[in-house]
């Protein structure tokens, strides 16, 4: 069960988040929200069972539809997107606490080869970064994952490994943790074209988060203008009282 948040607990966090990483953002919203759950169990998670909590808070603070924009890249026609919370939450972690952990031991076995993996997490994605060697990028995390390697009883690392074995592996961990890959099936109402996108549920809530701050601040600055109250005062009055007020200053 989450944590409801207060408005001066959302903008403080806001406020952090500033000068955060995209990853310390979205594990200092579950940290808040999950009390009773120790930040290196929230960091080892698995990257969905993360994005499902994400959802569920994303929801809770601004519900169920969501709103974005995409750039048609044949003719770049912008298009707006509407979907719901729903849509895009994978039935096998509609309860986050129930989807998988990231240190669950996977294998596979084809032509020879033996291997035991796990699944991604924030720390895992941390570790990667945001690099531009996308191909880099995706050997460090499958070898970060990687637990053991044999071809017929013969050890190997990530780097002896064929890439028709290392495809096999990043489809089993993608279908293992299926809220991770979140992607919009999208089409082009003017050139036909379609295609998909990728739907990060950090950036989006962060983006969200940072619009509802600014706003928050900037009412709370007309309130405190107008009739001389403090900071924490406003903030802790009901949304609707302090629309009642806004609307008795704009008048």
């Amino acid at each position: 069960m989450m944590r409801a948040l207060s408005t001066i607990e959302l903008i403080n966090l806001w406020e952090r988040g500033l000068t955060q990483t995209s990853l310390e953002r979205a594990l200092a919203l579950l940290t808040a929200t999950s009390p009773d759950v120790p930040l290196p169990a929230l960091a080892e998670m698995s990257v969905g069972r993360r994005d499902a909590r994400l959802l569920t808070l994303r929801e809770t603070l601004f519900g169920p539809e969501l709103n974005c924009l995409a750039d048609c890249p044949v003719c770049s026609e912008r298009l707006e997107v509407n979907f719901s919370v729903n849509d895009i939450r994978t039935q096998d972690v509609i309860d986050a606490d129930q989807a998988p952990e990231s240190n669950q031991t996977l294998t596979l076995k084809e032509a020879g080869y033996e291997l035991s993996f796990r699944i991604p997490n924030s720390l895992d994605l941390a570790a990667v970064g945001d690099s531009a060697d996308v191909t880099g990028a995706r050997s460090q995390l499958f070898e970060r994952c990687l637990l053991k390697a044999s071809h017929k009883g013969q050890d190997k690392t990530a780097a002896q490994l064929p890439d028709r074995i290392i495809e096999k592996v990043a489809k089993r961990m993608a279908d293992a943790d299926p809220q991770a890959n979140v992607e919009l099936d999208l089409t082009c109402p003017t050139c036909g074209h379609r295609w998909p996108a990728a739907f990060d549920i950090v950036s989006y809530l962060w983006s969200e988060l940072h619009a509802w701050a600014l706003r928050i601040l900037r009412e709370t600055h007309l309130l405190a203008s107008a009739y001389g109250w403090r900071e924490a005062e406003i903030l802790t009055m009901s949304p609707l009282r302090r629309q009642f007020y806004l609307e008795m200053v704009s008048r």
